[in-house]
């Protein structure tokens, strides 16, 4: 949970000039076609348990400030997409984010912050299933990265 701790860590094992490499998705950039207010709760609804759950669902846009606070010097941070387009790929990512929403541990955390009843979610799941399988479904995700040396 104290992610700059367990980055000092790295930072103190690396030899002068190992390089560290971060990856993480930033669902601010997060677009899904086409609009669906059930799968945009579903999705705001995944955000808050996973905060809840100590995640952060826009760590992507940190990664040049937790390297510094690491102690690293020279940090480079870009950006690239995870486009899911075809209709494999949507019907996937619908296949997993329902997966995920029928969990019994998302469930359960749900039901009992009181955010939604067991068959609201039910309904959020198979949106999603629904989604999929649009001709027009489009989906992609931010991802930020950032490399940084030890000097």
């Amino acid at each position: 949970t104290d992610k700059p701790a367990a980055l000092r860590s790295m930072r103190r094992v690396l030899k002068p000039g190992g390089v560290i490499g971060l990856r993480d998705g930033d669902w601010g950039g997060r677009v899904v076609a086409p609009p669906s207010p059930l799968v945009e709760e579903g999705i705001a609804l995944y955000a808050r348990v996973t905060a809840l759950n100590g995640g952060n669902h826009s760590r992507g846009r940190e990664h040049r400030a937790l390297l510094r606070e690491a102690g690293f010097a020279r940090i480079v941070a870009s950006a690239g997409v995870w486009a899911i387009g075809t209709p494999e790929e949507t019907r996937d990512l619908a296949a997993l984010t329902h997966a995920l929403m029928s969990r019994p541990e998302f469930i359960e955390r749900v039901v009992a912050e009181g955010w939604a009843d067991r068959d609201h979610l039910a309904q959020l799941a198979a949106a999603w299933l629904a989604w999929g399988e649009h001709p027009d479904a489009f989906s992609n995700f931010l991802l930020c990265q950032a490399v940084a040396w030890a000097d």
